[in-house]
């Protein structure tokens, strides 16, 4: 069932199933990605300049504007200057994640195996899983809004098995974040490029994903 698709009445028992067999996809595609997420070592991804945060970033001279709170009295004590020491800035990202399930994605190499688009979402949620670990906010690119730890990897899990077009993810560009897209990306090149082309503009870094077998 694609987020774009008009909804329509349902008996309440069809409705129930429906909804059983949609939490089961989520419960089975969380296990796959945590598990691929546990076999990868997280590095280190800090901002790089000083800013709130819990990790040591440098010792700088004390300003006057900056009080005698601020003091670093046991390095200062090593010197005739006083020195305030600061942190590495560490404000979580937004990253976001996009399947590819059209028909193309719905193949698989061999009768049993695993379908591509089932793979890519695999591996897409393992990839939203670490950056949730680190501290990020993830979220599906449509649907509900990103969140930090379990909350915003159950939304993205269940946006990656219902889908969304890929002519309209430009409606949903946001500035800044770092975007997931996973697909077999046998559309011609122009294609792709008229649909990243506004996340490009927005700021945004985009990983492809290409799972093509």
């Amino acid at each position: 069932m694609a987020l774009d698709q008009p909804l329509t009445p349902m008996a309440p028992g069809l409705l129930r199933r429906e909804a059983e067999d949609l939490a089961a996809g989520v419960a089975r595609l969380v296990a796959g990605a945590q598990r691929l997420a546990a076999a990868v070592e997280p590095g280190d991804h800090g901002r790089r300049r000083p800013g709130p945060g819990q990790d040591f970033w440098q010792y700088r001279p004390h300003r006057p504007e900056d009080g005698a709170r601020a003091v670093d009295w046991r390095r200062s004590a090593r010197s005739d200057r006083l020195f305030v020491r600061e942190t590495e800035w560490s404000a979580p990202q937004t990253a976001l994640v996009w399947c590819d399930v059209r028909q193309g994605m719905q193949l698989a190499p061999s009768p049993g195996a695993a379908q591509k688009c089932e793979r890519a979402a695999v591996i897409a949620l393992a990839l939203a899983v670490l950056l949730s670990r680190g501290g990020e906010r993830v979220g599906p690119i449509v649907g509900a809004p990103p969140a930090l730890g379990r909350l915003g990897v159950e939304r993205t899990a269940r946006a990656l098995l219902t889908g969304a077009s890929p002519e309209t993810l430009a409606a949903h560009v946001r500035a800044r974040a770092v975007i997931v897209f996973a697909s077999d990306f046998y559309d011609p090149i122009d294609a792709w490029a008229q649909r990243l082309r506004p996340w490009a503009a927005a700021g945004a870094r985009a990983v492809l994903l290409a799972v093509c077998d």
